[in-house]
């Protein structure tokens, strides 16, 4: 086996052991990593105009700004709606089975009270252990003060020196590696950024794109709190079919409790809406802006996501995709090198 892949294997395995003992305190660090990678094009062309440190503190200002309208907007409007919906009469259990009842008498169907119940509370109960367990998953890095502390403040302070020191960091860590490993380690790296960026930045245009699109279609369509939902929706689809899917539910529990079941109407524009997102996303958004640069299907992404949160929290979920783009790029190089060496 020659050096180049003992030395992935090391590297790997280093970086692995390093998750498992130090996955506490990486979040604020990792976190700077990512938003610092997705930014640097655009700290590069200002950076000529107001040089380096004004450009990353430009930079910083701007990302403290979006991440802290993020909760000020959206947690009094989401608390809001869990509000209206946990004290809407809609929702009462004996409503709901009238609803069905009404619905299983003008379809011809016969059902059971007892069953109907067990079945609407099984159902109740698997929503809710399901939404508590992803919010614990996601909120695992972050669930004491001084976690937050250091998610929100240390993030910040990080980002400044990762984006000014960017180049420097590069250079001398391929100044670090032996001559010969120049060329290989070069055509790797470009491989590697060429779909993490493809991916990255790709699906920031697209959520954002897809944020718009749900905004203003749920807001014509008549919902309550549309613009909030549709952006939601647009922001979650990062993942793919989860956002669109948790958007859509919240959409219909909202709809439900506006409309009630008097009209179709409303959820047949919600359903125009969704459906028309989804195939902007499948055939114009993600086609022309990412492509196939990734290699990677949704559901290769849904696994990865779902894989680093259980295991790691937030930390796992934002190194999810980059460890699975690594892979994709070192594994058939591994492979090369062996089959080149026997």
């Amino acid at each position: 086996m020659n050096k180049a892949i003992i030395t992935t294997l090391l590297v790997f395995a280093a970086v692995v052991g390093a998750l498992y003992l130090f996955a506490p305190v990486l979040t604020p660090f990792v976190a700077a990593l990512v938003i610092a990678y997705a930014l640097y094009p655009l700290h590069e062309k200002t950076m000529n105009y107001i040089g380096n440190n004004g450009s990353s503190l430009l930079w910083v200002s701007i990302s403290i700004s979006i991440f802290m309208c993020i909760p000020l907007f959206f947690v009094p409007v989401l608390g809001g709606i869990i509000t209206q919906l946990s004290a809407d009469d809609a929702f009462n259990l004996t409503k709901i089975e009238l609803y069905i009842w009404d619905i299983a008498d003008k379809l011809g169907l016969t059902l059971e009270r007892a069953s109907l119940m067990a079945m609407l509370e099984n159902y109740t109960s698997f929503i809710l252990s399901f939404f508590t367990n992803v919010a614990k998953n996601i909120f695992l890095s972050i669930n004491s003060f001084v976690g937050f502390a250091m998610m929100f403040i240390l993030t910040p302070f990080v980002l400044f020196f990762t984006l000014k020191d960017w180049n420097g960091v590069l250079e001398s860590a391929e100044n670090k590696l032996p001559k010969d490993w120049h060329k290989t380690v070069r055509k790797l790296a470009s491989q590697i950024d060429y779909k993490l960026s493809g991916f990255l930045r790709g699906q920031l245009i697209v959520c954002t794109l897809l944020g718009i699109f749900y905004a203003i279609g749920l807001m014509f369509a008549g919902l309550n709190n549309g613009f909030f939902l549709g952006l939601m929706t647009g922001f979650l689809s990062f993942i793919p079919f989860v956002g669109m899917l948790l958007g859509c539910v919240a959409s219909l529990l909202v709809a439900f409790s506006q409309f009630g079941l008097e009209s179709w109407v409303p959820y047949i524009s919600l359903g125009v809406v969704f459906m028309a997102g989804q195939i902007l996303e499948g055939y114009v958004f993600t086609p022309k802006i990412i492509g196939d640069r990734t290699g990677l299907g949704p559901v290769s992404i849904v696994f990865a996501l779902m894989a680093g949160g259980h295991q790691f929290g937030l930390l796992g979920m934002m190194l999810a995709v980059p460890f699975t783009i690594f892979a994709s790029v070192l594994i058939p190089f591994v492979i090369e090198q062996w089959h080149d060496s026997q």
